[in-house]
């Protein structure tokens, strides 16, 4: 079964929660904790083959964690251009290596 394409608002959350955690120098496991949950939560919404995004409640809570908004996170180029996801999507798979 081939994979499945993930969606563009998918991407777009994905690659902002990713590109704003490394700007801050956060861990998966620091902004887990912030938020009382798994860094496997945390893992699932930044790792593309999952289909899990953060819930709107958790969007508000890791918004607050990450220093930004809920709009900013689910905006395309608010903090990002293509280029930098896929810059980051790179280290966040040769760190997981």
């Amino acid at each position: 079964m081939p994979a499945r394409k993930e969606s563009t608002v998918r991407r777009v959350i994905r690659g902002n929660i990713i590109h704003r955690r490394l700007m801050l120098g956060m861990s998966q496991r620091e902004v887990a904790e912030e938020l009382g949950i798994s860094q496997a939560a945390v893992s699932t919404w930044e790792t593309p083959t999952y289909s899990k995004i953060p819930s709107t409640e958790r969007l508000f809570g890791l918004a607050a964690v990450l220093k930004t908004t809920v709009a900013a996170l689910t905006t395309p180029d608010n903090f990002v251009t293509k280029a930098d996801i896929d810059d980051d999507l790179r280290h966040v798979q040769v760190r997981a290596s």
